[in-house]
């Protein structure tokens, strides 16, 4: 049997991000180590980002992110906060 893949999935608001890491096993998706940041705490979700997997001491294969925004294209700038990312930046960064 394979190791299952580690994702790392957030849900990213104005207010909170929301971050987990999920395994996808053979039932079902199982998700682990949640935490919710205050998105004021952090200048950039890349920060968020980064801080949330220092304190989990993982790396995950691929990430999977809900933010406040529409998304056209690789630059995306969040409705209710300052924040700008380039998808495929981030990917490189975490």
């Amino acid at each position: 049997m394979s190791t299952p893949e580690t994702i790392l999935v957030a849900d990213i608001g104005g207010t909170n991000a929301r971050f987990a890491l999920a395994s996808l096993g053979p039932d079902r998706p199982v998700l682990r180590s949640q935490l919710t940041l205050a998105t004021d705490r952090f200048a950039s979700l890349q920060q968020a980002a980064s801080h949330y997997l220092q304190q989990v001491k993982q790396r995950p294969d691929r990430a999977v992110f809900a933010v406040a925004c529409p998304v056209h294209g690789d630059e995306i700038r969040l409705t209710n906060r300052a924040w700008s990312f380039n998808r495929a930046d981030l990917a490189t960064t975490l």
